[in-house]
């Protein structure tokens, strides 16, 4: 007696989006969904897994998945050590910026205190020369 095996396609159509789970002598004939099926007829595959198959199947994806959560853990903690040395950057820069701040403000007060000496030392040679000119004034009368 002849066995029929199923070949199952297990597509979602591009342009409509229906679920595609067809046996193989019952591909839809329409345009709409064979131009969507031809691209994936390859994934055709006969239904004759056992369960030691699914089994092992589910291992190695279990593997992979377990694979990938370490990878992303590794990752999460390269990027929090490189956002510590971000952090750790930043402090610097601004460590740098405050004692660029600090050095400013000291040579505002230097600034400030030269200032101040010019102008004692400019009020000292404005009262000698008007002393002496008051002098002068006072000879001549």
């Amino acid at each position: 007696m002849f066995k029929q095996q199923y070949c199952m396609i297990n597509h979602i159509c591009g342009i409509c989006g229906k679920l595609l789970w067809r046996p193989r002598f019952r591909i839809p004939i329409d345009r709409h969904h064979l131009a969507s099926l031809i691209d994936k007829y390859d994934q055709c595959y006969t239904q004759t897994m056992t369960w030691f198959d699914i089994y092992n199947e589910f291992i190695k994806n279990y593997e992979k998945l377990h694979q990938l959560q370490k990878d992303y853990i590794i990752n999460l903690e390269r990027i929090n050590h490189l956002y510590n040395e971000s952090i750790k950057s930043i402090e610097r820069v601004n460590e740098l910026y405050n004692e660029s701040i600090r050095n400013y403000e000291k040579m505002n007060k230097l600034y400030e205190q030269q200032l101040d000496n010019m102008q004692r030392m400019n009020q000292k040679w404005f009262d000698v020369f008007t002393k002496s000119w008051g002098q002068q004034q006072n000879e001549k009368t």
